[in-house]
């Protein structure tokens, strides 16, 4: 829990660094102030967390009123769909392509950051410790 939370700590240190840093805008479905854009991303990734909490209390694995899961989920698909726009625009990828690929990341939530960190760790040769 609290890696969980010095990563989520991180995360926001950076996003509002960077919101800082830029003076400019892209257009697309992200056309606002950088600090709204990451209100954004982080709301399309939420809401992929919670499509994601759903089918698990469909599926009986959790209940609806496991909040403590559902924050969980939430939060673990909010630094999945933050990650994952970072990428985006890094690549310089289209704004409505991204929104896409933040809702898909925020809906696989820790699966979208166990997969990165399997790239990451081919990529880059490093050997992950469990």
């Amino acid at each position: 829990m609290t890696i969980l939370l010095l990563v989520i700590a991180v995360a926001l240190g950076l996003a509002v660094f960077d919101a800082l840093a830029q003076t400019t805008t892209r257009g697309g479905p992200f056309d606002m102030a950088l600090i709204g854009t990451y209100a954004w991303v982080t709301a399309i990734a939420a809401l992929g967390g919670l499509a994601s909490f759903h089918r698990k209390v469909k599926d009986g694995e959790a209940r609806w009123l496991n909040f403590t899961e559902l924050l969980g989920e939430l939060v673990t698909s909010a630094v999945a769909g933050l990650l994952t726009y970072w990428m985006c625009r890094s690549a310089e990828v289209n704004e409505w392509l991204t929104a896409a690929f933040i809702g898909i990341a925020g809906h696989m939530g820790s699966r979208a950051l166990f997969m990165l960190e399997k790239w990451w760790s081919q990529k880059f040769g490093v050997k992950v410790v469990k």
